[in-house]
């Protein structure tokens, strides 16, 4: 019985110019370098709009370095939409009750836009509007 021939492969050959992307050979015979050019994830805080850079998404207990609000929170996620069902536009998720804080969702992915949400609360933003229209809570 023949022994099976060696594999030379386009990575074993040291020809970069058609090897995968992110990979390289030191030179050609050595092994194939498996660390790949990670891209930069970046997102913005929901609540002061502070950009967040990271390699991966980020983890359960990421917070904001400006307002110290937790990152992976539906306020930061791409799904997150107030007008859908479950305030997310995909469907059969979890019932998250507390969208501000971290929690467990496994579709959450970080939104890559500034958040239009101001800092200020509904309540507080309504109490202005009112003061407004009707002379700002003036007592006589």
């Amino acid at each position: 019985m023949e022994p099976l021939p060696s594999y030379k492969g386009k990575h074993q050959r040291g020809n970069r110019s058609r090897g995968l992307a992110g990979g390289s050979l030191d030179a050609p015979g050595q092994a194939w370098n498996h660390h790949c050019i990670m891209a930069r994830i970046i997102g913005y805080c929901w609540k002061c709009g502070t950009a967040w850079e990271g390699d991966s998404q980020p983890g359960r207990a990421e917070t904001c370095a400006q307002c110290s609000r937790d990152i992976r929170s539906c306020r930061n996620c791409q799904h997150h939409d107030p007008t859908y069902h479950n305030e997310c536009r995909i469907p059969n998720t979890e019932m998250i009750r507390d969208r501000d804080r971290s929690n467990f969702c496994d579709e959450f992915e970080l939104s890559k836009k500034k958040s239009a949400t101001s800092s200020i609360s509904p309540v507080d933003e309504a109490r202005r509007k009112l003061d407004a229209l009707f002379g700002g809570g003036k007592k006589n």
